[in-house]
Order: C-alpha cells, then sequence, then structure tokens
C-alpha cells in the first residue's frame, strides 16, 4: 500500500492501487483532451462557431485552473491531482448546464419565430 501526503507534515493517505489509478488519470486526461479538440473542430467544420468559441473558452479556462493548482505550495502531485479532477469534473457540469440552456433558448427561438409565422 501506498502512503501519498495531502500536504507537508500531515497525516498519510493510503490509497490502494494508487500507482497505476494516477497514470491511468493523467492518460484519460490526454483521451479527453483529444476529445475536447475533436469536438471544437466538428463544430467549426458544421458552421457552429458560438459553440466551437465556447468550447475553446472552457478548455483554456481548465488550464489555466490546472496551473493554478499546480503552483499550490505545500501540497503533494496526489493532492493536486484529485484538485484538477474535481475542478475537472465542476468545468464539465458547468459547460453542461451552458449547452442545455443555449439548447433551451434555442428551442424557445423556433418555436416563437413558427408562432409568428401562423
Amino acid at each position: 500500500m501506498t502512503h501519498f501526503y495531502a500536504h507537508k507534515g500531515s497525516v498519510p493517505l493510503c490509497f490502494v492501487g494508487a500507482e497505476a489509478g494516477v497514470p491511468t488519470a493523467e492518460v484519460g486526461a490526454v483521451v479527453s483532451t483529444a476529445g475536447t479538440f475533436a469536438g471544437i473542430a466538428i463544430d467549426m467544420f458544421n458552421e457552429d462557431i458560438g459553440i466551437a468559441v465556447k468550447s475553446a473558452l472552457f478548455y483554456g479556462v481548465g488550464r489555466k485552473l490546472e496551473k493554478t493548482i499546480d503552483r499550490i505550495p505545500g501540497f503533494e502531485d496526489i493532492s493536486k491531482q484529485i484538485l484538477k479532477q474535481g475542478t475537472d469534473l465542476k468545468m464539465s457540469l458547468m459547460e453542461y448546464t451552458f449547452d442545455e440552456a443555449i439548447e433551451k433558448n434555442q428551442e424557445e427561438l423556433k418555436w416563437k419565430e413558427e408562432e409568428n409565422k401562423k
């Protein structure tokens, strides 16, 4: 069993399988990044420039937050990785919420246009 410290001088956190889990999470982040860029490219190809810009902005903000987490002093790598994963989850939830709001707004606009045609 491996012991990781949340921050210097703290009680060790024990993670079974952390040696495999942390690198696996890093590989997942690379795959996620590739998927994000593929999604942005598809949106641009489909001329959904607004959606592509939104995705690029969320990606940029997420990377900036990761770099900020890396500069937090006194935390071990595993603690920073946990913070990054939590941040990624929150960013994904925010982007999903934006997508839902945009979709709802587009549906309402379409409905109003159809009502005005009648």
